[in-house]
Formats: structure tokens, sequence, C-alpha cells
């Protein structure tokens, strides 16, 4: 598929106000006051700007504190303690080609076992002030923070307007994420590895790992936020406009992905996305 194709196009908001919401959300200490903190609202593109509709839903977000440790920032809840970041999201396909676990309900719904509301924006802020590194967006981490490493420059297929054309051999760097999936079946809450909702049919009977998944942070282009003008979240196969990205054998192959019918809840079905990060960093 042709991923310069046939997207869904979101509002697209400016690396101004992403900084914004960086420097709102504040430190690492400074976000233990008992105080929320408001989060500077998107702006809006020109109207002639043919590449935007209106925006998924407001990322005018309050970081609220939910108990020590625990915070919200939108609909995203972020636990210090357990390293992790949640948030909710829906049952998008249970069978057929697949390109990506989970995009935002603005993005690329067709190609997309889950589905989310909550702002990519607002996950890459969770993720970052637990201390990920974006290796592609150049954010840097909030204030207050350690200073991470610059990343290594970047490969001349990123660095053109239109960025690469998927699939591609280029795999990507980044801290190492786990992926969880949580929904009820019944009275029972079923809790799995994500990456037992999908299989890669060339790889016959060999299952996916755990732990193959990197959080890269999505571009920035122009002044722009790629993930939420795109609504990428995981991708199963290089897009460096995903917040996190896939590693495992058949990254660079966009045919080869498929849901795991016997292994996913129903259609419509509620399912909290879990990502946690390594202690250690990651991958690189």
């Amino acid at each position: 598929m042709d991923h310069n194709e046939n997207r869904s196009r979101v509002a697209r908001p400016p690396l101004l106000a992403f900084a914004g919401l960086l420097l709102a959300l504040g430190g690492h200490e400074s976000v233990e006051g008992q105080n929320p903190r408001q989060v500077p609202q998107q702006e809006k593109p020109a109207r002639g700007d043919s590449q935007s509709l209106e925006a998924p839903s407001s990322t005018n977000a309050i970081l609220r504190l939910v108990r020590p440790g625990v915070y919200e920032i939108g609909s995203v809840r972020l636990d210090k303690a357990l390293r992790e970041v949640s948030f909710p999201a829906e049952m998008n396909m249970d069978d057929g080609p697949i390109e990506y676990l989970l995009v935002h309900k603005g993005g690329k719904r067709h190609e997309s076992i889950l589905v989310t509301e909550a702002e990519p924006l607002h996950i890459q802020s969770a993720l970052l002030l637990l201390g990920a590194k974006s290796s592609l967006s150049g954010a840097g981490s909030p204030p207050g923070a350690a200073t991470a490493p610059a990343p290594a420059p970047p490969s001349p297929e990123l660095e053109s307007e239109g960025g690469i054309r998927e699939p591609a051999a280029l795999q990507l760097a980044g801290d190492s994420v786990r992926i969880e999936l949580v929904w009820t079946e019944g009275t029972s809450s079923v809790r799995r590895d994500g990456a037992t909702f999908f299989v890669n049919e060339k790889a016959g009977s060999a299952r996916q790992k755990s732990g193959q998944w990197v959080y890269n942070g999505s571009r920035i282009q122009s002044g722009v936020f790629m993930a939420q003008t795109y609504g990428s979240v995981i991708s199963l196969i290089t897009d460096p406009d995903a917040l996190i990205n896939n590693r495992a054998p058949g990254y660079d192959n966009d045919d080869v992905w498929a849901v795991n019918t016997t292994n996913v809840p129903p259609v419509k079905s509620s399912v909290r996305v879990i990502l946690r990060l390594a202690e250690n960093g990651g991958a690189k």
C-alpha cells in the first residue's frame, strides 16, 4: 500500500504548541504539585491549508493529579511508579490485512486493529514525562528532565518533505516499549500482550515476540507534529510519523500483517492500551 495516498487529514498542530505543552507540563519535579496546569490550545491551521480538516478533538488539556505519582492528560493516564502510560481504545477490526496496531480515530483506521480518541500529542507528552527519548521529533525532554543524547543524523529518507515511502527497509531507533491490552469478557478481565492481536502471515507458526517495539516519538516536519497530523500511534511497518514502531521481522513489508482472528475481542469492544517503558532504556 502507498502510504503517501489516501491519508486522512486532521488539523496539524505546530511545533510551537507542542513545545508549549511540555513547558506547561513542567519537569518531573514540578508535576508533583496539586494545582492542575492548563495546556495551551493548539493553533488552528489557515483555511487555505488543503491538507487540514477539523482537529480530531480539542488538544486543550489539563495535567491533573489523580493520586500521588499518577496523572492524567486528557484521556491519557501516566503512572510514574509503574513507568507506564495507558488510555482507552476500541476494537476497529477483527479480521483482514493491517499495517497498524493503533491509530487515532481520525487516522488510517481502515488499516488498524484499534482506534483511540486519545490525542497523540498527549500520549507523546506522557511518555516524555516518564523519561522516554524521542529519536525523531527533536522535541527533547521536558524541562527538568535529564538531557537526552543528541540523536544520530537522520537518514536521507527522512529528510525529504514527503518523508519515506512505506514499506521501507529503514529500521527506526528508540527506547524499548512493552504493549499490553486489557478488556472485559463477561465478568472477567483479560490482559494480553499486544503482539497476540496480529500475525505475520509469511512467518508461519512463528509468534511475534513481545518487547519488539520502540518509541521513536514521531517526526516534526516544518513545525508540524506528524503523529497528530496523521493519527499514527503504533505501526507494524516502518512509519516515522507514528509514535511507536515495530522492529520484528516484517517491519519492511506491508503485505504480511493480518489480524489474529482467534485472539481478539469483537469489533467495538473497549480495550485499554498500556505502554510500559523498559527500565534500562531500549534498542537503539
